[in-house]
């Protein structure tokens, strides 16, 4: 264990090493011939098809705005509350200090809906979610200020036989640089293969299929602007002199050129011929390809395509989407919840006292969906009609804090049970209506009939 602790400690030294040599800090990176890193991060650098891409300009393409966007808005639109573990299961913790600052405002800017918004958000672009934790003399929680993660750099430290190793991060803000040990940062990782930082969506994965979307989006907007409806070559039957073709080119694309002039008719002098060599997008596939990279984008983020506008290979209605849908919560989303709450737990509370995401809001955009859940919840027992009414946020109703059964609902042996005295009942009755005569009765019957 401790060979393999300090292998993978000079492993890290190494990248360290190497990192710093090509940081501004190295006086052979200078803004008058900037190294290639610099250029790089300051533009993203250039994709193979040519426009850069980077964790802010990413959002231009509307396909990984919408991915970023809804994700980040779901994770921000759960409750989120604290808890206390019981002898008997759980129980809500609303006088739990860190409740007003997880559930309410985290901070004196902030709501609590955007700041996870934003926690989401720098995930799902940069791969790291970061937020620094207020503390007063005492060391109580005041306050969680989000940070956007270009500007927190992280750095692990420690070496040896029982892998003591700790992270140390620096924040910069307004050009001030701050150290931060890890117990006052809350740092949600992405996937990533070192546990120190996630990987940048964007950067490592989705920069070229981005930039790809972004360039077809690009082309087919100039070709637009520049296109005239019906635009080719116009045959005369003489020569023009170099003066006159100007003239011609001139007066033509005055008239003719730019999109609020397209579709206009075009009249020509005598001698004067025109032929169309326009080129339909849809014949060069522009549209299927740029139809292709928002399948690419979504498959980066794990969005169901329906949710992006895009019906043509999905079902449409019925058991299809929802199954999506469920999909989706169950395979994406859940996952950023759980990597959210574990992070949170670990910095913020001790035992018996946790923080976890209320999944079951999601089922508030659906009437019909919440009503079958109450429904089943009251009547097998594990929701009192109180709290399916403060879930829709009624107030409570006397007698609606008892957990209820559905009669209907019975063992089976249970159902002879309760019958039982009916049944006696019945025999009673039965027997008073037809008594069975005395032996002495019915022996004078028969000696009456002989």
């Amino acid at each position: 264990m401790g060979i393999f602790a300090d292998a993978l400690s000079s492993v890290f030294d190494d990248g360290r090493r190497a990192i710093r040599a090509a940081s501004p800090e190295n006086p052979s990176t200078n803004l008058s011939n900037p190294a290639d890193w610099l250029v790089d991060w300051m533009t993203g650098g250039a994709t193979y098809s040519g426009p850069p891409v980077n964790e802010l300009n990413a959002v231009r393409a509307t396909a990984v705005f919408r991915c970023i966007s809804i994700i980040a808005n779901t994770i921000a639109s759960l409750p989120f509350n604290v808890y206390k573990r019981t002898d008997d299961g759980r129980e809500p913790a609303p006088q739990h200090p860190l409740q007003r600052i997880l559930h309410d405002q985290p901070n004196r800017i902030t709501s609590s809906y955007t700041f996870r918004q934003i926690i989401a958000g720098g995930l799902l672009t940069n791969g790291n979610g970061t937020a620094v934790i207020g503390r007063n003399n005492a060391g109580r929680i005041l306050d969680l200020i989000q940070l956007p993660p270009q500007d927190v750099e992280v750095e692990r430290k420690g070496r040896g036989q029982s892998g003591d190793f700790r992270l140390d991060y620096r924040v910069t803000i307004d050009g001030n640089r701050f150290d931060v040990p890890q117990e006052s940062m809350i740092h949600v990782p992405g996937f990533g293969f070192d546990g120190v930082r996630g990987i940048s969506p964007i950067a490592a994965v989705g920069k070229q299929s981005i930039g790809l979307g972004l360039a077809l989006e690009e082309f087919q907007g100039r070709f637009t602007q520049a296109s005239a409806r019906g635009s080719g070559v116009i045959e005369v039957d003489k020569a023009l002199s170099p003066e006159g073709l100007s003239n011609l080119r001139s007066a033509f694309e005055k008239l003719y050129s730019g999109v609020e002039k397209s579709g206009k008719t075009v009249f020509l002098d005598k001698g004067m011929q025109w032929k169309s060599m326009q080129i339909d997008p849809n014949d060069a596939q522009t549209l299927e390809t740029r139809r292709y990279q928002v399948s690419d984008i979504a498959r980066i983020f794990g969005v169901p395509l329906h949710l992006l506008g895009e019906t043509d290979k999905a079902t449409s209605w019925g058991s299809g989407i929802e199954q999506q849908s469920i999909a989706f919560v169950e395979y994406v989303i859940r996952p950023w919840l759980v990597s959210i709450e574990q992070e949170f737990n670990r910095k913020l509370f001790r035992a018996p006292y946790y923080c976890e995401f209320v999944l079951d809001g999601l089922l508030r955009g659906d009437s019909k969906a919440r009503s079958e859940y109450y429904s089943k919840g009251i009547n097998n027992a594990f929701l009192t009609p109180n709290e399916a009414r403060r879930a829709e946020n009624k107030p409570p109703k006397p007698g609606g804090d008892r957990l209820l059964v559905n009669s209907a609902s019975l063992p089976l042996d249970s159902i002879d049970e309760r019958n039982e005295p009916q049944n006696r009942r019945a025999t009673d009755q039965g027997n008073t209506a037809n008594p069975t005569p005395p032996d002495d009765q019915a022996d004078d019957g028969k000696d009456g009939d002989e």
